[in-house]
């Protein structure tokens, strides 16, 4: 489909995908609650060639959908000066490239000094006054892509293409030893994970009390004592990629958890690819940064 921004409002044209369907089907495609589809009709903040709707009016092609999608908000982060890469962005999402050792967040212990808050203050130097909604995590040692959501409206959308795998996620890793028999080679880990009873920032495979876990892999450089692999994970568990190479023998470098650190080295591993296709025209979009590790 195709829409246009106007401030606030995204104004989008329905075309065959949505003829003769239903708000309501719209709605549920877009994962809008209940309550909030409530909220958003009664404050008609979605109109339909400018008048109210419901969940059983029907569009046709060539109607225009208004959804009041871009509503401003204040940032809910604390601004932090710092440099941000920003790799990819659009009205609805935008991808930054996060630096080794950066959390993705505050926690408890942390209250600056996260991507998070370097997407504030980008935020607020760009003038976009929306929350700060990350759509999936990396852990602190591993550099790479990270997605944001940049429209409360569109959020929940955001996640079920990740939840459904409709956003895939690309890795480099760099592992200790011989991985395959040549380049090119593939290979698929299946190795259910949960967390150690022993040290609880651990993971460990667990077939019994373990979640479902699958790592696909493909050789594509081998040296003397490792191997270079494009990692693509079928699900996204915490420190998957870390467990699942310790668990076939050939540990990340460098990774103090699950292999060898090294003083002054860090772990070699960096999300350096998304595939996925816009939220509205479905244009395919391949988002890459270069390889660093």
């Amino acid at each position: 489909m195709k829409y246009v921004r106007n401030k606030e409002w995204c104004l989008i044209l329905i075309d065959e995908e949505y003829h003769l369907k239903t708000i309501g089907e719209f709605m549920n495609d877009y994962v809008i609650s209940g309550d909030k589809r409530k909220e958003y009709y009664a404050q008609n903040k979605v109109l339909l060639n400018r008048k109210p709707v419901n969940d059983a009016i029907l569009m046709q092609k060539g109607d225009t959908l208004q959804i009041k999608a871009f509503e401003e908000t204040d940032v809910d982060y604390l601004p932090d000066e710092g440099e941000l890469e920003v790799v990819y962005e659009d009205d609805f999402m935008l991808v930054v490239n996060k630096p080794v050792g950066m959390l993705i967040h505050p926690d408890g212990n942390v209250t600056n000094g996260t991507l998070g808050n370097l997407v504030a203050k980008y935020y607020m130097k760009k003038g976009i006054r929306t929350p700060v909604r990350h759509i999936h995590r990396l852990d602190r040692d591993t550099t790479g892509l990270v997605m944001y959501a940049k429209s409360e409206f569109f959020l929940p959308k955001l996640d079920k293409m990740l939840f459904k795998k409709e956003i895939q996620r690309y890795y480099y890793t760099m592992v200790d030893g011989i991985v395959g028999k040549e380049e090119g080679a593939t290979g698929t880990i299946r190795a259910a994970l949960a967390r150690d009873r022993h040290n609880s920032k651990k993971f460990r495979v667990d077939e019994k009390e373990g979640k479902a876990a699958v790592t696909h892999y493909t050789v594509k450089k081998q040296l003397s004592r490792s191997t270079l692999l494009e990692v693509h994970l079928e699900t996204g568990r915490t420190h998957q990629i870390r467990v699942h190479m310790a668990y076939i023998g050939h540990p990340i470098l460098f990774d103090e958890l699950y292999g060898k650190p090294r003083e002054g080295k860090t772990l070699q591993l960096q999300a350096y690819k998304i595939e996925m296709n816009q939220l509205l025209t479905h244009k395919p979009l391949h988002i890459m940064i270069p390889r660093c590790i």
